[in-house]
């Protein structure tokens, strides 16, 4: 019986729709109520219940932010990739714990843009098919490998004393053979077709000169083991080779002086 008020009929749908905002409120209070009651009458023990994990999983996105103080280090025995502080770094690397952080997940349609000549070989008729695993077993230690080198194929840096802690590396935690005598390193890592193939997929008509192709077909070389091993280009721009790994690409794609400059922050 009233008479009609524009301004409280604005207001009367503005605080209905207010309740609208309300309900992901609710609907996450009875998420994790729910699922944390539930929890605890069928386990007791557990901390985390896989529904709220789940939930918040696809709710959330775990961002890491690269910071120039970061560096980012990826062992082959390891699953997690391990990330430190360069404020923190007064010894090797090889021996710095660092923070745990899940690996990003690999994206395997870049393997499309390898050359077709890498395609499987035929299978032996008879024999049944093996992965080759790297083993953990001891190797033997060169003489020129420094006493952190776990694999045995590790040199000393080039870099001055105090910096030389950023070159302390090895590919492995534990003792066990080197990733550089694994086809995969051989295959993305080492091969020139590969690399070339690569390098003229990014740039047409890039001229791969005699004097440069080493030099372009190097860090080629240490951008692909970077992007293998750390899985994110973010990661990856900030990501510590292995010395095994930098001397095996160096010693395939040699430098006419012979002198290398080492690592180099990219920002």
């Amino acid at each position: 019986g009233g008479k009609f008020d524009i301004i409280a009929l604005i207001v009367y749908i503005g605080s209905t729709l207010s309740y609208f905002g309300l309900a992901t409120v609710f609907i996450d209070f009875l998420i994790n109520t729910c699922s944390n009651t539930s929890c605890q009458s069928y386990c007791k023990c557990c901390e985390c219940c896989a529904v709220n994990e789940y939930y918040y999983k696809k709710k959330c996105e775990s961002i890491v932010e690269p910071k120039s103080t970061l560096k980012y280090v990826s062992f082959v025995d390891e699953f997690h990739i391990r990330m430190v502080e360069e404020q923190l770094l007064g010894r090797s690397l090889q021996d710095v714990k660092g923070k745990e952080i899940p690996r990003p997940l690999m994206d395997f349609t870049d393997l499309s843009r390898l050359p077709l000549s890498l395609q499987d070989a035929p299978p032996i008729p008879g024999q049944p098919e093996e992965i080759q695993l790297l083993s953990e077993e001891a190797t033997t230690r060169s003489s020129s490998s420094p006493s952190w080198c776990q694999c045995g194929n590790c040199l000393p840096s080039q870099l001055p004393r105090s910096h030389q802690c950023l070159e302390e590396l090895c590919c492995r935690k534990k003792p066990g053979v080197c990733i550089t005598t694994s086809e995969p390193f051989k295959q993305l890592i080492l091969s020139r077709r590969a690399l070339q193939f690569l390098l003229l997929y990014q740039e047409p008509l890039l001229k791969l000169d005699a004097d440069a192709t080493n030099n372009q077909l190097r860090h080629c070389a240490y951008r692909c083991y970077a992007t293998w091993r750390f899985g994110s280009k973010d990661l990856a721009d900030f990501a510590i080779l292995p010395s095994c790994c930098r001397w095996r690409i160096r010693k395939e794609f040699p430098k006419s002086e012979g002198q290398y400059s080492g690592f180099k922050s990219p920002y």
